[in-house]
């Protein structure tokens, strides 16, 4: 019981940042609703996560729907990158539509000297070392991070079968995932796939390993 209270604690900080507050990019505002849906549909072809959110008369192209505002800094300058100019990173405040597919983000573990993925059967496990100390972690859609003693059974899982894969998306700035629907292939969150379990990837970057979750219906998963 001491070993998994120190691993949480002192190694992997387990963290969900929720959507409570979602952070967008909006790429411009304008009265026309016929000029904003097709600046939408272009975005999207191109791969970026575009909806429309009209209100009081306006109507604001926006990218993407995050619980991290780093999320959609990351989402801001690879659209610059692909010739977006003028993006603002803002709240979204309650202008999420059914369109927008929020990314809720969980941090599994700060990453240390010593670890490896291990395919786990039903859950992508991960096995970690920090000096002496070796546990391991486990991530499930249905109950989010998890620590266990190294050899300790890992309980199985239930998600919903996702409508498309996770894949390494191309041509981008810096690593990114993107969500494959078979026709489209969108931006999802910043970082390289190790796995996937139902809607969500498990993404390495440089200094963590984290659940991407991809909501749907302009909401997240919890």
């Amino acid at each position: 019981m001491f070993l998994r209270h120190a691993l949480t604690v002192g190694l992997f900080a387990i963290v969900s940042l929720g959507l409570a507050s979602p952070w967008t990019v909006q790429v411009v505002a304008t009265a026309n609703a016929s000029a904003a849906r097709q600046l939408s549909e272009d975005f999207r072809q191109q791969g970026l996560p575009a909806y429309v959110a009209s209100q009081d008369g306006l109507h604001r192209v926006r990218l993407g729907c995050f619980g991290l505002r780093a999320d959609a800094e990351a989402l801001a300058r690879q659209a610059k990158a692909w010739g977006v100019q003028n993006s603002i990173v803002l709240s979204a405040g309650s202008l999420v539509t059914d369109e927008a597919r929020c990314v809720q983000s969980q941090v599994g573990f700060v990453k240390p000297a010593d670890w490896q993925f291990v395919d786990g059967e039903q859950v992508p496990l991960f096995e970690v070392r920090l000096a002496d100390t070796a546990a391991s972690i486990s991530y499930a859609p249905d109950r989010g991070w998890s620590v266990h003693q190294v050899g300790e059974p890992i309980a199985s899982t239930t998600s919903a079968a996702p409508s498309g894969v996770f894949v390494n998306a191309e041509g981008t700035a810096e690593p990114y995932i993107a969500f494959d629907d078979g026709t489209t292939k969108t931006l999802v969150c910043p970082g390289t796939l190790v796995t996937s379990v139902g809607q969500a990837a498990i993404v390495e970057n440089d200094h963590s390993v984290r659940a991407c979750r991809l909501g749907s219906d302009g909401v997240s998963q919890p």
